[in-house]
């Protein structure tokens, strides 16, 4: 099998890279409308735990890789599932600085330097093609200081991209 890279990723990768800006713009028809795809509302059940995580490990700073538009990190009042209401992600985790990183996101595209005391990602790598994981996750890997917080779908999305493919 080839080694993929962020320099070299799959031709796959390429392809729903291209997919994924596209829908990000102008939505998945029939389905929902562009502001709502991948607008990072799935970090929701998890900010209690990354709050978690970054208080032990004394985080600053935090990447979450795979952020979509990141509509959560915007609001000064968030409700959580569990009814608590919080003043923002970025001061209920206790960071000073929040990086969104996301390929299909025309602001959030460009990738990140240097490394971060936590990275987040959330709903993400399910959407890597296999050949395409390895570095994916040393990237992610190679980000983070003093944590990893991922989370993997593994069920079908509801969501099903213009070419046919399940989201």
């Amino acid at each position: 099998m080839k080694d993929y890279s962020f320099e070299n990723p799959s031709p796959r990768f390429l392809e729903l890279s291209k997919i994924y800006r596209t829908v990000h713009e102008t939505g998945l028809k029939g389905q929902i409308v562009a502001e709502k795809v991948f607008d990072g509302a799935s970090l929701l059940k998890h900010i209690p735990v990354v709050a978690k995580l970054a208080k032990q490990t004394s985080a600053k700073s935090i990447l979450d890789y795979g952020s979509g538009k990141g509509r959560l990190y915007g609001k000064s009042q968030l409700e959580l599932p569990d009814g608590q209401v919080i003043p923002s992600v970025k001061e209920f985790w206790g960071v000073e600085n929040v990086t969104l990183y996301d390929p299909g996101v025309e602001e959030y595209s460009h990738r990140p330097m240097g490394s971060f005391d936590g990275v987040v990602s959330t709903d993400v790598l399910e959407h890597i093609p296999e050949e395409d994981i390895s570095w994916v996750l040393r990237e992610c890997f190679g980000f983070a200081d003093r944590f990893l917080y991922m989370n993997i779908a593994s069920y079908p999305a509801i969501k099903q991209l213009p070419n046919g493919w399940n989201a």
